[in-house]
């Protein structure tokens, strides 16, 4: 019984946070308090059905954003210590921007391998 409360009271809740919205911004716009609770039903009933696929789907998807960001972020970062290397040693030459490019990804993706195996 308690959960059946716990869930009309959420919905009653939401229905009161939908009013309000529409009370703030012109653009959302509700006809009563009827509509907010039918509005907040509906929203409650496909956020139990899809919200938790929905989530897992775009969680995962950003999980592969955030990945590719962070492995060229440690490209760009690696290309600029080479450079620097580079300007610092001068037994070591980086004749162009495509040796640093190319070094880059090989050291980056080295890394990777390498904190896998020395964790």
């Amino acid at each position: 019984m308690g959960f059946l409360i716990n869930k009309l009271i959420y919905i009653l809740i939401l229905a009161g946070i939908f009013l309000a919205l529409s009370k703030l911004y012109p653009s959302v716009r509700i006809k009563g308090f009827g509509a907010a609770m039918t509005i907040a039903l509906i929203y409650s009933v496909l956020n139990f059905f899809l919200g938790g696929i929905l989530g897992i789907l775009f969680k995962t998807f950003t999980v592969f954003i955030f990945f590719i960001a962070w492995f060229f972020t440690s490209l760009v970062v690696n290309g600029v210590l080479l450079a620097i290397t580079d300007k610092i040693i001068d037994q070591f030459e980086m004749k162009d921007i495509k040796a640093v490019a190319v070094t880059s990804l090989v050291i980056t993706g080295s890394g990777i391998v390498l904190s896998q195996i020395f964790k």
